[in-house]
C-alpha cells in the first residue's frame, strides 16, 4: 500500500491551517521524483493516476555528478523517459512537465529533490519506496527517507 507522509506544524495553531490545507490542496501540484529503477514503476504509476485531478504534475529526474561523469549522455536519455512518463499523464488528463535537474557537488540526491519542490511550489512529491527482498521491503530506501525528514511537506511513498 501507498504510504502518505504529512508534514504537520507542532504548533496547535499551525496544525489546524495545515490539516485544513492538505484536505484541500494535497494535488494543487504534484512532483514525480524518478530514477527510472524497476522501484520507481509503482510510484511513477501512482503519479499518472493521481495527475488528471492534480492541478499539474512535475516529473524529475536528479543526475548526480558521478552518473553525469560515468555516462555523459544521462541528462538526454532522462528526458527521453521523462517524456515518456509526461506522456502517459497526459494520455491520462493530466499536465505535465519534465525536470532534469543536477545534485550540486556534496548534495545528495534526496536534497535536491526537496530543493526543486520547494522552488516549485509543489504540494505532494511521490516517490518509491526502495527494497527488493523480504528483509529490503520492511526498509525505506535511504532516498527516500531523507527526502521524508527535509522535505518540509507531504511525501507520498510508494511501494
Amino acid at each position: 500500500m501507498p504510504l502518505l507522509l504529512e508534514w504537520i506544524e507542532p504548533t496547535a495553531e499551525a496544525t489546524a491551517a495545515r490539516c485544513e490545507a492538505v484536505c484541500r490542496e494535497s494535488l494543487r501540484h504534484l512532483m514525480l521524483a524518478t530514477d527510472f529503477s524497476r522501484h520507481a514503476l509503482a510510484a511513477e504509476d501512482a503519479a499518472v493516476a493521481l495527475s488528471r485531478r492534480a492541478g499539474r504534475t512535475d516529473c524529475l529526474h536528479v543526475v548526480t555528478g558521478a552518473a553525469r561523469h560515468a555516462t555523459p549522455a544521462l541528462p538526454v536519455m532522462a528526458k527521453a523517459a521523462l517524456a515518456d512518463i509526461a506522456a502517459r499523464i497526459r494520455a491520462a488528463g493530466g499536465s505535465a512537465e519534465i525536470l532534469v535537474a543536477e545534485a550540486p557537488a556534496g548534495h545528495a540526491v534526496a536534497e535536491a529533490v526537496a530543493a526543486q519542490a520547494r522552488e516549485r511550489d509543489c504540494s505532494l512529491i511521490v516517490v518509491g519506496k526502495h527494497g527488493q527482498g523480504w528483509v529490503e521491503s520492511m526498509i525505506i530506501g535511504s532516498t527516500a527517507a531523507k527526502l521524508c525528514e527535509i522535505a518540509g511537506r507531504p511525501v507520498l511513498l510508494v511501494p
